[in-house]
């Protein structure tokens, strides 16, 4: 059991945050963290079938790696999250989970936090760009797996229906 940088990480620890408005919206450089958390060195495991003892070893990891992470004076959000199987968006088959360490807390969470405080009501509407899994449904965030130069080229090649020329 052990945490390990991901191999393609959502957020990267190297760089400065650099953010900046821009019209109605903020940006920033995609700093932070994204790691892995192998949950056992046996391919046939699961979280779910592993002793209380090897659990809690799990769970010890997370808060050594958020204690370590939180360190850094960017890390504002750091989300732990488990994708079991190729439809709740798990890329590998080995039990693992994922740490992401965010520059900022998302609005959902806050939103979350406030209505713990006051209940409340909304209604959102969110493009399916890709599965949703932990990372999505934890942070309300959605990472977008096409590179922009990849989107910008699909769309100056589209042809909007019903045009002819």
């Amino acid at each position: 059991m052990r945490a390990v940088p991901n191999k393609f990480p959502a957020l990267r620890v190297e760089g400065d945050l650099d953010r900046q408005g821009e019209g109605l919206y903020d940006k920033m450089n995609g700093v932070g963290a994204h790691e892995i958390v192998i949950e056992t060195s046996k391919h046939d495991e699961t979280l779910s079938t592993l002793p209380n003892e090897r659990v809690i070893k799990v769970l010890t990891i997370y808060r050594e790696r958020i204690l370590d992470l939180s360190r850094d004076q960017r890390i504002k959000y750091i989300p732990v999250f488990k994708n079991h199987g190729a439809d709740a968006g798990a890329s590998l088959e080995h039990s693992h989970s994922q740490i992401i360490a965010l520059p900022i807390v998302p609005k959902r969470v806050n939103e979350e936090i406030d209505g713990a405080k006051a209940y409340y009501e909304y209604i959102e509407i969110i493009p399916k760009l890709t599965k949703v899994a932990g990372f999505e449904w934890g942070t309300g965030f959605y990472i977008n797996p096409t590179p922009p130069e990849e989107a910008a080229k699909y769309l100056r090649e589209a042809r909007l229906q019903g045009n002819r020329g």
